[in-house]
């Protein structure tokens, strides 16, 4: 009657055949919150063990299967489970070979999953419509609040789709870590999207003194605007809808709930108003 909660197996070439011992009796288990299986060299083969859990286990609510020679084929049994999961709430996937293909069936069990918070796919060669497809699948998904794509060539068009989530629909992603390369993995210093890692911590500042209504200048890129949407919805732009107040009180309000640039939030309500409007 093992009570075990934290499981952290990291770097230990357990492989396909240790991985099926390991999660055949954690089907059923029920006090394992937290396990670490990256860099065991499960494989796809491995893979689908772990795909079964997450479809019967109803207390696992962290997994870590970055670096374990998974590609698309294992990624869509991860989402097969993640689709009919109700627990899980951290998804580490870094490292492998997602690929689009793997990206687009993530994207579609977030239609369905309705626990997880964040994904990590760092260095998982992500393109752009694989971006697309999760970008998209955010603007219905009302749960995920980080997801990482460092280091994939998510290109011009994935950047964008984030922000056009953003702006038209999701308030609950509260950070968003991207960079941008092409598919030879070159950067330019030209482009206004290459070396911008976007998040926002959910620091708080009560001690930012109220804001006047004054004009600032700054950058229309589609980073500097994700940025100002994030910072929304860290602000709590879900919760103000309909709320009915003067004006000159969101300065206030906001300068006590974002820590970095809050002059910059008020400005964007200031001339987006819509978003704080349900249709």
């Amino acid at each position: 009657d093992c009570k075990l909660k934290n499981l952290w197996l990291r770097n230990n070439y357990i492989g396909v055949r240790g991985v099926m011992a390991m999660m055949k009796p954690l089907v059923k288990n029920t006090s394992l919150q937290q396990i670490d299986l990256g860099t065991n060299q499960i494989g796809n083969e491995g893979v689908r063990f772990v795909s079964e859990v997450l479809q019967h286990n109803h207390t696992l609510k962290w997994l870590g299967l970055w670096n374990n020679d998974i590609d698309a084929d294992g990624i869509m049994s991860i989402a097969e489970g993640l689709a009919e999961n109700t627990t899980l709430e951290v998804l580490h996937l870094g490292g492998n070979r997602v690929g689009d293909e793997g990206a687009i069936a993530l994207a579609e069990c977030l239609y369905r999953n309705k626990t997880l918070k964040r994904l990590y796919l760092a260095n998982a060669g992500v393109g752009e419509s694989g971006a697309v497809a999760l970008a998209e699948a955010l603007r219905h998904n009302t749960t995920v609040e980080i997801v990482d794509l460092l280091h994939n060539p998510i290109g011009i068009e994935g950047v964008l789709s984030f922000r056009d989530t953003l702006e038209r629909s999701n308030t609950t992603l509260i950070a968003l870590l991207l960079d941008y390369y092409d598919h030879q993995g070159r950067s330019s210093e030209n482009d206004s999207y290459n070396h911008s890692s976007i998040s926002i911590s959910s620091n708080n500042n009560s001690n930012i003194p109220s804001l006047g209504l004054r004009r600032i200048n700054y950058k229309k890129s589609a980073n500097a605007q994700i940025a100002i949407y994030l910072k929304l919805n860290q602000a709590g732009r879900s919760n103000m809808y309909n709320v009915d107040l003067p004006s000159s009180t969101w300065s206030t309000i906001l300068a006590h709930k974002v820590g970095k640039e809050p002059d910059l939030v008020y400005l964007t309500i200031l001339e987006k108003p819509d978003l704080f409007r349900r249709s």
